[in-house]
């Protein structure tokens, strides 16, 4: 509770000290394992949204487990969470972005997909769908891939989540040819949940709860 009486002049100053810091980006990737490296599709996206974050600039870290445990990650403008989806239903905001579901072209990855969708969906949160080439050529079925979890969603669920798609990427920079996938790496980034972040005197990076 706020004190209402005046600060003394020591913690005024004391609090002086504290910085605001730009708000901190959480990116979620729904994810059967606790790691991204434990799936594909997530392990995948993963690589993207750092290759992306690199281009525009920005530094990632990676956080696992609940956000309760999140302290002594280290600093950086976008955390990449990979959560089972489970933990995603506890602690994702109602209020704030979307999780991004992973889609490859394979039929088990649909399943999958569809599986987080319908779990997200029936929590009120909105997910949306970034469907990865996992090889060069692999256009065609990937968007045949998109095309039957949509259809899906929308006959089981009576509802169709926005699906991005990022073309192949090799892990290297990122060439003008493939401005689109840096295109899906931003509104990724605008679909963050945003915290607001202190700085104390000694440089430690806290959140405000």
């Amino acid at each position: 509770m706020l004190d209402p009486r005046p600060w003394a002049p020591e913690q005024a100053a004391g609090l002086a000290a504290w910085a605001v810091q730009p708000p901190l980006r959480i990116v979620a990737v729904a994810c059967p394992q606790p790691q991204a490296q434990g799936d594909p599709g997530a392990a995948l996206l993963v690589q993207h949204l750092r290759a992306g974050c690199a281009a525009l600039g920005l530094q990632c870290a990676d956080v696992v487990g609940a956000p309760s445990v999140w302290d002594d990650v280290p600093a950086g403008d976008v955390w990449l969470w990979c959560a089972p989806t489970d933990l995603l239903l506890r602690w994702w905001p109602l209020d704030e972005g979307h999780p991004l579901v992973p889609l490859l072209a394979q039929p088990s990855a649909i399943v999958a997909a569809y599986r987080a969708v319908k779990q997200l969906h029936a929590a009120q949160l909105q997910p949306v769908v970034v469907a990865v080439a996992a090889r060069v050529g692999e256009e065609g079925p990937l968007h045949a891939a998109c095309q039957a979890l949509q259809r899906t969603c929308e006959r089981h669920l009576g509802w169709v989540p926005g699906v991005w798609v990022l073309g192949y990427h090799d892990g290297s920079a990122p060439p003008q040819g493939l401005q689109g996938n840096l295109d899906v790496v931003t509104r990724a980034l605008e679909a963050a949940w945003t915290l607001d972040m202190w700085r104390s005197p000694q440089g430690e990076a806290k959140r405000p709860c």
